[in-house]
Parts: structure tokens; C-alpha cells; sequence
């Protein structure tokens, strides 16, 4: 497994702070799916309201070794109850230059 760039997770959107991501690990899957592989990346993020979050938006974006964006995708977490966590695991291409790792949460949908 491979470290994170950052521990200080920033948010894009005011809402988007009523969660946090509590625990992440990421590895290299070699030869998933053609020669260069996959990144699996986990994470456990945590609801911080008393209000149930619908889906919670986020970004995951690798680097290589001199800081260069290598891929970035905006994906969804499924819904969060009030004050709870959820747990995600997630594939990306590898394209061989990845060495860090970076979540972002972007902007969360409560329920009604």
C-alpha cells in the first residue's frame, strides 16, 4: 500500500465539511486488465452532521514523482446516515508513473 499525498484534506464547497475522510490506502494491481494495470484505493469517510447525507461527491486525483496530475476523476460516495461512516473501494487505470494519491471531498446532497 501507498501513502497519501496529504493527511489536511481541503473541500470545495462550504457543505462539502460536514464530512471527513477518516482512513485511505491505495496499491498498484498489476496486469488488471491489460498490461499496465489498475490503482485500487479505499477510503472511509465520515458523516460529521446529525442530518443523512444522500451522496457525497469527491475527487481522486494521482501524481507522478514531480507533482504532474497523471489522471482525475470526479466520482460519488453512497448515501451516509447521520453521523455514521461508509466505506468505498475503487478501481483507476495505471499508467505506470502514479506514486501519490489525492482525495478531495467536493460537495455533499443531504436527504430531505
Amino acid at each position: 500500500f501507498h501513502d497519501f499525498i496529504s493527511k489536511n484534506y481541503h473541500t470545495k464547497s462550504r457543505r462539502a465539511g460536514n464530512a471527513t475522510i477518516i482512513k485511505q490506502t491505495w496499491r498498484i494491481i498489476p496486469n488488471y486488465y491489460g498490461d499496465r494495470g489498475a490503482i485500487e484505493y479505499s477510503f472511509v469517510v465520515k458523516n460529521l452532521t446529525k442530518r443523512n447525507i444522500e451522496a457525497l461527491k469527491y475527487e481522486v486525483v494521482s501524481y507522478d514523482s514531480s507533482g504532474n496530475i497523471v489522471t482525475s476523476y470526479d466520482r460519488f460516495v453512497e448515501a451516509i446516515p447521520a453521523g455514521k461512516t461508509r466505506a468505498s473501494t475503487r478501481r483507476l487505470d495505471y499508467y505506470g508513473s502514479e506514486t501519490t494519491l489525492k482525495i478531495s471531498l467536493i460537495d455533499i446532497d443531504f436527504a430531505n
